[in-house]
């Protein structure tokens, strides 16, 4: 498991091993293209191969409360972790992705996200920053055999919850994640 604060990261994965789960810790920033590279680099002398990738990093910034008033440098901070840093993140992990015989990426969004209704008002950089993580992550039908190099089909999370709620939902091809991810795993392993 990552995280970009050390203590809090070792203090969850020694939370995981107390409750007889298996985590180890690896310090990432998402929105720091060369900890991603060092942190990919640091994961693969461990192991040969990662069956899924579950991108959950996200801010909300204060001040972000009005789109009109928002700074230029505030939607970019948060657009850089809340969507370019789960994008950077799957194409460093990308390689180790590749050997798994049945590779998953999953991108925690919010409601936020949604293109109808989902803002309602609130925070509007974290909102359109999710949106283009859910665009990112639903436009992955191609993404999925481009990334990985070959013809078998990656999965992503917009996919599976598309899946299972589409007699329910019409529109959940647009909404992604509002679940937690440990559900989203639950239901589909």
């Amino acid at each position: 498991m990552g995280a970009r604060n050390a203590g809090a990261g070792h203090a969850a994965a020694e939370a995981i091993a107390k409750s007889g789960g298996r985590a180890t810790f690896l310090k990432i920033d998402v929105a720091d293209d060369a900890n991603i590279t060092a942190a990919a680099r640091e994961f693969s002398k461990g192991v040969n191969y990662l069956d899924v990738l579950v991108n959950n990093a996200g801010i909300i910034t204060d001040g972000d409360h009005a789109i009109l008033e928002v700074s230029d440098e505030l939607l970019r901070k948060t657009l850089e972790t809340n969507t370019l840093g789960a994008l950077r993140v799957t194409r460093a992990f990308a390689p180790l992705l590749a050997k798994s015989k049945a590779p998953r990426v999953i991108n925690v969004s919010s409601g936020g996200g949604q293109l109808t209704g989902g803002a309602d008002g609130w925070a509007p950089a974290y909102c359109i920053s999710k949106t283009a993580l859910n665009g990112v992550t639903e436009g992955r039908r191609e993404f999925g055999l481009s990334w990985l190099g070959t013809d078998r089909p990656g999965r992503t999370e917009c996919d599976a919850l598309s899946r299972r709620r589409r007699e329910y939902d019409r529109l959940a091809r647009h909404r992604c994640a509002a679940e937690p991810y440990w559900q989203i795993l639950a239901d589909d392993f």
